[in-house]
């Protein structure tokens, strides 16, 4: 019972994670477009790096934290391995992680998902007898992803 609950946490903090990157990044993008809108020749501002800075600051902070207050354990190997796939979501989303539209919706839920997902799975990968699955559908996720932006 003990493991699902720190599944739970691992896919609460990828959930959380993914709310947070979600937000500052549309925030970004936003706050650049209103800059730029009149702007008649090439418009560089500092809201896409404030945003980037931010995403990287968030993710490492929340990941580990939630992580060590789930007790998904040993957070020597959950803690990187987390932190590349949050990584490597972020480098596959493209699209998914703007939410055009109003600034009231400025959380992809899709991007949010997929944040939840990668820890939940590498939380499962510590119960001995759903390793495999969860190691499996992991890989998956990983193939399936390379493909998907193609």
């Amino acid at each position: 019972m003990r493991e699902l609950a720190g599944t739970a946490g691992a896919a609460a903090t990828g959930a959380l994670t993914g709310i947070a990157v979600s937000g500052i990044w549309n925030w970004g993008i936003r706050e650049d477009a209103k800059v730029c809108k009149d702007a008649p020749s090439v418009c560089v501002t500092y809201y896409p790096l404030y945003a980037l800075g931010l995403t990287i600051a968030i993710v490492l902070v929340l990941v580990p934290v939630g992580l060590w207050i789930s007790r998904v354990r040993p957070l020597q190997v959950s803690v990187p391995v987390c932190l590349v796939l949050m990584a490597y979501v972020l480098l596959r989303s493209g699209d998914w992680l703007y939410a055009p539209g109003s600034p009231s919706l400025q959380v992809t839920w899709p991007f949010v998902l997929i944040c939840a997902i990668g820890p939940a799975l590498v939380a499962t990968a510590r119960i001995r007898r759903l390793q495999v699955p969860a190691l499996s559908a992991l890989g998956i996720l990983i193939v399936v992803s390379l493909f998907a932006g193609a």
